[in-house]
């Protein structure tokens, strides 16, 4: 009974230790011109076999999302980009494997005019850290992720297979040799 334990114990820490942890999303301050290059930061803890994250940029009133790069690295904690989007009031999206972290909001507006102020209350906001309101997700450009999860997951199942019945297989080949009882001239054992 205890050998499933363990190794239900040990398959959880293996995926526990595989999945990215960002935890904090920075938004950009005040507002951003179009066309201006901006640096989106993020706090990290570092995990074994990462994979890359997803960046999107999300319209706060209309809920569209753009893309802006599927293949971060997350271990460099920061990612420069240019806002080519529309006027409006936007937050970030990181997909790090497990699940959307968010960022505050942040106005977009045109080049060459006035730099809009914040309202204090434009709608509803994504707080750093929660889950905004009615978000369409898009699971489509996270297939490829999703695959090599599975795929490593099927071959770390097989190599921990393979080794635990060696392992289960020398506990039975001394359990049968502590068993044996040498005889005089038997030829199977020599003693």
């Amino acid at each position: 009974m205890s050998r499933p334990i363990h190794f239900l114990i040990l398959f959880l820490a293996l995926i526990w230790s595989a999945s990215a942890q960002v935890t904090a999303v920075n938004s950009p301050t005040g507002s951003v011109a179009v066309g201006a290059t901006i640096t989106t930061t993020w706090s990290y803890t570092p995990q074994a076999n990462a994979i890359p994250g997803t960046l999107r940029v999300i319209d706060n009133a209309t809920k569209n999302t753009f893309l802006i790069s599927s293949s971060i690295n997350l271990t460099s904690q920061s990612f420069s980009w240019i806002a080519a989007l529309p006027t409006g009031t936007y937050y970030l999206a990181i997909n790090d494997g497990s699940s959307n972290k968010y960022s505050g909001t942040f106005i977009v507006y045109q080049a060459g005019g006035a730099a809009p102020t914040p309202a204090a209350s434009s709608g509803p906001q994504a707080p750093s850290g929660a889950t905004p309101p009615a978000q369409p997700q898009s699971s489509s450009t996270n297939v490829g992720i999703y695959i090599a999860i599975a795929v490593s997951g099927i071959v770390v199942g097989i190599v921990v297979g393979v080794i635990f019945s060696f392992v289960g297989y020398l506990a039975y080949k001394k359990h049968q040799d502590s068993k044996f009882i040498p005889t005089p001239g038997n030829a199977d054992h020599n003693i």
